[in-house]
Formats: C-alpha cells, sequence, structure tokens
C-alpha cells in the first residue's frame, strides 16, 4: 500500500491488492472527506490481511455501500 495523505486522525492510501484509495482511521469518530471510500479501523486491517483478495472485495464493496465497519 502506498500512502497519500496524511491528516489527523486519518491514511488515505492507495491499496494495490483492491486497486483504489482508502482510509485507514485512528477511531469510529473520524470524519473523512470523501464518505464514497470504505473507512478501516486498525483491528479490521490485522483481520483483513488473512482473507483472500476475493473476499477482500467484497469485504471493501459492502463497507463502501453501508459506510460499515467490520468491528464495533
Amino acid at each position: 500500500m502506498i500512502a497519500i495523505k496524511s491528516q489527523l486522525g486519518y491514511d488515505k492510501i492507495f491499496s494495490e491488492k483492491l486497486q483504489e484509495n482508502i482510509y485507514f482511521i485512528k477511531h469510529r469518530g473520524v470524519q473523512v472527506p470523501d464518505a464514497k471510500l470504505a473507512k478501516y479501523l486498525p483491528k479490521e486491517i490485522a483481520l483483513i490481511g488473512k482473507v483472500e483478495i476475493d473476499e477482500l472485495q467484497l469485504i471493501n464493496d459492502v463497507k463502501k455501500i453501508f459506510n460499515g465497519m467490520l468491528i464495533k
């Protein structure tokens, strides 16, 4: 992954696996400039690192559609 922009509370990165930008956020309350991009908490990153690419794409798509988090 390549970091694109770093701001207070989040990092916008380009995911080579997903071939798109995503956000790494420090906590659930972080506001990001582009709500269309998926957001991932540190605990989520640890979990999704173990899934296959097709599963990762599905998770990412669902997160974008529902603006969701994998972990509460």
